[in-house]
């Protein structure tokens, strides 16, 4: 799972690539790029993305299964 990295590389980063299994499944702006459904299909985990308090960047957590 990504994790802090995730929040590290929206905030800092113009352009992000994700991968999956080597290959990219998407490619652009971290407020495109970064979407509920791409990251649960790529981490293959339900996750929640939020704008951060401190700037709107996107914010990835995990959603706690029950």
């Amino acid at each position: 799972m990504g994790g802090p990295r995730d929040g590290l590389a929206a905030a800092y980063a113009h352009r992000l690539a994700v991968l999956r299994s080597g290959r990219v499944e998407a490619d652009g702006p971290p407020e495109d790029v970064f979407t509920e459904s791409l990251l649960t299909r790529v981490y293959d985990q339900p996750v929640e993305v939020l704008p951060h308090p401190r700037g709107g960047t996107p914010l990835v957590l995990p959603v706690r299964q029950r």
